[in-house]
This record gives structure tokens, C-alpha cells and sequence, in this order.
């Protein structure tokens, strides 16, 4: 695949027509000097389409138009060895090394690319992994899916995989392949999982990640979206959609919102509260939040999805505000910070889950 290769104009058009957003090709048009005065997204994209582009900004265009097509759902695991020398990029490239037996299997696996974030290394690797599913003519055909993650060893044993995934399948493909590498004597995997979780414990973690999800530097807005269940999972072949799942309604997202902004807690709110007593399991939220000194703000939602139900986070929306109207509109995160800030609310909600844990705990034994 020659990844230089310069895209037709039909190419081009296609992918502002069904791709890009309205606002974004605008602005790119009118960074180029060129404007369109009241004109529809198809005449945009038509304008833009014959004019000969330079390298980045092709490169703009088609890195703005896979983050808005791809879902980016960020997930992980944490491996535990009993041994405090343990090295989980030692064990994946001698596993790669089999690459005969990893092909025969369906994966391909990419080599791991170390470097640097926050003053540690962590490494870099990818995996192509192909699966039978039934076809649109053949009665099975192979699907092909690709997923990007990264190694952070933590020390005494430990070791962090978080999975950059476009479906909630990609996430499980690299928690099988990581799993099946470890001897499970010394090593055990764990995740945020729905399964290990208590009822009220999951509509704890939505409430603290309120406040610590994107850290210090972000500040919460609004509840844009609350999903629950009610009853355990019981629908094993369910990977991508939670079809069983209801959601609160506008008036309900504003009481909890404005709840929240006062300082109570989550569970305190009268419609939280009557679902909680039915037996309801909270499954997935969406949060809006404001940079404190920039001028962004963010929507992310997370939630326990695929098979088994496990912790995922993806971006929903991003927006600056600009000029003195404080018109908010969207933009397109650079890619390192997009996963990062992902990385940050994930790693959070599993401290989130080892504090609710701990909690639990303490209560048991004071009782």
C-alpha cells in the first residue's frame, strides 16, 4: 500500500461530502484563501476537490476525516506477575517471534516502537487480526480488524495495556492474544468489568468520574446522557450493541446535572435513587466538560460494552469557543492528545473502581 499516493478528486470530494464537517472545510478552504459565501457542504466539497494540495494538507484532511470516521474507543488491563522482574514486552516478542503459528491463528502482530510519555518509556504496538463472520454473498468471509496499543510497565511485576481501538471487538482481540501469551501460574489479567462489579458500585464509578475524570485542569458542565439496565447481562453474543438498554430522558439529565453543579452526589437524586432500589444497572454516560484556561470544551462517554461487558472511553464531541460572542465550534484534536485525554479519564475510572473496592471492603469490616 503506497500511503504517498495523491487522492483523486472524486476521492476528495467523497470524503468532505461524507466525512468532514461543513465547519471544518470552511475554515480549511478559507486558510487557503478561498471563500464561499452561503454555500451547501456538496458545493464545498466540489470547489476543493480539483485544487492541488500540498503533502500536510492532505495529510490534514485525511487524518481529520479517520478520527471523525473512526470510533476510537480506548479500553485496558492490567497484568500481574508474581514475579517482580516480569517483562511483558519479553514475552510479546517472543511470541511474535511464531509468527507461523500467530498467522495460522488469524493475527498479525506489529513490532513494539518504545518511547517516551511524562518523563516514562512505554511501547507502542498494533495487531491486524482477521475473523470469520457471515458475508453479504459467501456464507462466511473473513472480516479484517486492526487495533493500536501501548505497554506501560509500572514496576514490582506490573504492567498497564491499553487497547486504541475502533470497536469494542478490537479491545477484546488484544485481551485474548495478551491473555493467551501469560503463564497463568505466575500472572493473572485484570479488568474494569462489569461482571466484577456490584450494582450500586457501577452508578458509583459514573458519579466519581464526575469530578476526577479529566483531572484537575477540566471542569464539569453537564450530564448529556445516562444509559441503564435493568438486570445483569444475560446476552452472550452481544459485542458492539447494549439493544437492552434505556436511557434517562431530558428532564431527568437536567435534575441530575444541576444536582451535581450543587455539590450533591449522583445517587442523591430522587430518579437515580428510585433505579437503583429497581435493581438498575448504570451502563453508560456521557460527560461535557470546560478547560479551565483554554478555551475547549469536551464530551466523552463512557461505558461497559462488548462481550465480556468491559470499561471503554471515547470522545464525543471537541469544540473551542471563539471571538466575543463565545461561539463554541468543532475541531479536530491532534491525534496524541485525542488518545491521551482518554488515557487520563480511563485511568482514572480504574482508580475510581480500586477506591469503590476499597470502600466496600472497609464496610464489610466495620460491620
Amino acid at each position: 500500500m503506497n500511503n504517498n499516493k495523491y487522492p483523486t478528486p472524486y476521492e476528495i470530494e467523497e470524503v468532505c461530502n461524507n466525512f468532514l464537517k461543513r465547519g471544518f472545510i470552511n475554515s480549511f478552504m478559507q486558510g487557503k484563501g478561498i471563500f464561499f459565501i452561503n454555500a451547501r457542504q456538496e458545493d464545498l466539497a466540489k470547489g476543493l476537490a480539483p485544487i492541488l494540495l500540498g503533502k500536510e494538507e492532505v495529510d490534514t484532511l485525511r487524518a481529520s476525516a479517520y478520527q471523525i470516521a473512526s470510533k476510537h474507543a480506548l479500553s485496558g488491563f492490567s497484568v500481574k506477575s508474581a514475579m517482580v522482574n516480569f517483562s511483558l514486552q519479553d514475552v510479546y516478542e517472543k511470541v511474535r517471534d511464531n509468527d507461523r503459528i500467530l498467522l495460522a491463528k488469524g493475527y498479525r502482530l506489529g513490532s513494539l516502537i518504545r518511547t517516551m510519555r511524562d518523563g516514562k518509556p512505554y511501547y507502542k504496538g498494533s495487531i491486524e487480526y482477521t475473523k470469520k463472520k457471515p458475508g453479504r454473498m459467501q456464507f462466511l468471509d473473513n472480516e479484517t480488524g486492526y487495533s493500536e496499543f501501548y505497554f506501560v510497565d509500572k514496576g514490582n511485576g506490573e504492567w498497564q495495556v491499553e487497547v486504541d481501538a475502533n470497536k469494542s471487538t478490537d479491545g477484546k482481540e488484544v485481551f485474548k492474544l495478551i491473555s493467551g501469551m501469560l503463564d497463568k501460574s505466575t500472572t493473572n489479567v485484570v479488568n474494569i468489568n462489569i461482571d466484577a462489579l456490584k450494582d450500586k458500585t457501577t452508578i458509583e464509578l459514573f458519579d466519581n468520574l464526575v469530578q476526577i475524570g479529566l483531572g484537575e485542569e477540566w471542569r464539569f458542565l453537564d450530564i448529556k446522557h445516562l444509559a441503564f439496565k435493568r438486570g445483569r447481562f444475560h446476552n452472550e453474543e452481544d459485542d458492539e450493541e447494549n439493544d437492552d438498554e434505556e436511557s434517562l430522558n431530558k428532564e431527568q439529565l437536567t435534575g441530575i446535572s444541576q444536582a451535581i453543579l450543587e455539590g450533591r452526589n449522583l445517587r442523591d437524586d430522587p430518579f437515580v435513587l428510585q433505579y437503583e432500589k429497581e435493581g438498575c444497572i448504570f451502563t453508560a454516560m456521557t460527560y461535557e466538560y470546560e478547560n479551565k484556561k483554554q478555551p475547549e470544551t469536551i464530551q466523552l462517554r463512557a461505558e461497559f460494552k462488548g462481550n465480556p461487558k468491559i470499561f471503554e472511553v471515547s470522545i464525543i464531541t471537541y469544540k473551542i469557543t471563539k471571538g466575543l460572542e463565545g461561539k463554541k465550534e468543532s475541531a479536530i484534536l491532534p491525534t496524541d492528545r485525542h488518545r491521551n485525554l482518554r488515557s487520563i479519564f480511563w485511568n482514572n475510572a480504574k482508580k475510581a473502581v480500586s477506591y469503590t473496592h476499597l470502600r466496600a471492603h472497609e464496610t464489610v469490616l466495620d460491620l
